[in-house]
């Protein structure tokens, strides 16, 4: 079955949790900048090294990050054939392969690190400081996680539902993925229906602030910044600065 701790915020005690959301997206920034520009090689293991870092820092077991990677090895293969169809050196193609590869991993570190709530009032800063012409990032933004939420929600109601129906005897899963699809597509509007409610209710509390304000998050949302999000900060402007001082 589905398991929300594989593709979402993972919740568990790590170094990255700490760091504030905007800086993870401002590392990402720098990562995606850095792959775009001229190919250094010290550059290169450097970029790819402190994404393994982070991996390493997340807590979180290698195995679902490469999960992501598998479930994608089709699009991975066939843009192998289209770079050497393009006649691009196998050296080439190998390094924008794994450029590509680490990116999609950095994206999960930081999904896997923060939770939605906190990933959204980071995409909201960085999207207000360069909103130069009055664009409703507000809308936009609570757009994105209602569809996050919506996906969180369904995959637990799935969870939560097929339990319930197999310990009725209704259904009896096994390893057949055809009898798991047959299962899935039959409820997939029951499941649907009930997902939808969680997240307008989930509206609904947040509209009237019903939920329970007496409790306390370990990791709330802070406006200062610590050590770890200046020392964060510093690595990537070190990369910036040695590309225009040696690269460029």
């Amino acid at each position: 079955m589905l398991n929300k701790y594989d593709y979402l915020y993972n919740g568990e005690e790590s170094l990255l949790i700490l760091i504030n959301p905007v800086i993870k997206l401002f590392g990402l920034f720098i990562y995606i900048l850095l792959i775009l520009l001229k190919f250094d090689r010290l550059l290169f293991i450097i970029n790819i090294g402190l994404v393994f870092l982070l991996i390493l820092l997340s807590n979180v077991k290698l195995t679902k990050y490469l999960k992501i990677i598998w479930k994608l090895k089709y699009l991975i293969i066939l843009l192998y054939a289209y770079l050497y169809y393009k006649n691009l050196e196998i050296v080439e193609i190998n390094i924008i392969i794994f450029k590509l590869i680490f990116l999609l991993m950095y994206i999960w570190v930081i999904i896997y690190t923060t939770n939605k709530e906190e990933l959204s009032r980071g995409l909201s800063i960085i999207l207000n400081k360069i909103n130069l012409i009055g664009i409703p990032i507000k809308k936009i933004t609570m757009f994105f996680i209602n569809v996050y939420s919506f996906i969180e929600y369904f995959i637990d109601t799935y969870n939560e539902y097929i339990n319930k129906i197999e310990r009725e005897g209704k259904v009896f899963l096994d390893s057949n993925i055809f009898n798991k699809l047959v299962i899935f597509f039959k409820n997939f509007k029951i499941i649907w229906q009930i997902s939808y409610r969680k997240l307008n209710l989930r509206k609904k509390d947040l509209k009237y602030r019903l939920f329970d304000t007496k409790e306390v998050s370990k990791y709330k949302y802070r406006r200062r910044l610590c050590l770890f999000d200046y020392l964060y900060v510093l690595i990537n402007i070190g990369m910036i600065v040695y590309y225009i001082l040696k690269v460029r």
